[in-house]
């Protein structure tokens, strides 16, 4: 049971590690991020990520939005805004998982899956799962 509370939040680490590398002003890795989240309480108890700890690690030059209720059009616009979006979507119908969407080809999102290699683009239909929540990374203003 721990890990579909660990899940989350080990794959998020992994997202925000990607989007610094690729989109963000710093640079952290996955090893570096869990390291700080651990020593400044960007957990809960149930090993959930705290969605304001990424502002703290970045040293307020990346923050984590919340954009509303997952939408075609709301995930649209952000990749257009060149904002990735993390998607929570269910493995198996049972699982959280979280995915980093970084592009569309046609009318199929591209992601970046922390259960893949790490480098190569994976369809999100992968999954066969709704999308069912979103996040968007974006520089500080």
């Amino acid at each position: 049971m721990a890990l579909l509370f660990l899940m989350p939040s080990r794959t998020l680490q992994v997202e925000l590690s990607w989007w610094s590398e690729f989109w963000g002003p710093f640079q952290v890795t996955p090893k570096e991020l869990n390291d700080f989240l651990k020593k400044n309480a960007g957990y809960t108890e149930r090993g959930w990520l705290k969605w304001d700890s990424v502002a703290k690690v970045s040293e307020g030059k990346v923050v984590l939005g919340y954009i509303g209720n997952p939408s075609f059009q709301r995930i649209d616009a952000a990749l257009k805004d060149n904002q990735p979006v993390i998607a929570k979507v269910f493995i198996e119908r049972t699982v959280p998982h979280w995915v980093l969407i970084v592009g569309k080809e046609k009318t199929e999102y591209l992601i970046r899956d922390p259960l893949g290699d790490g480098k190569s683009l994976r369809q999100l239909s992968f999954y066969g799962s709704d999308i069912h929540a979103i996040r968007i990374l974006k520089a500080a203003r």
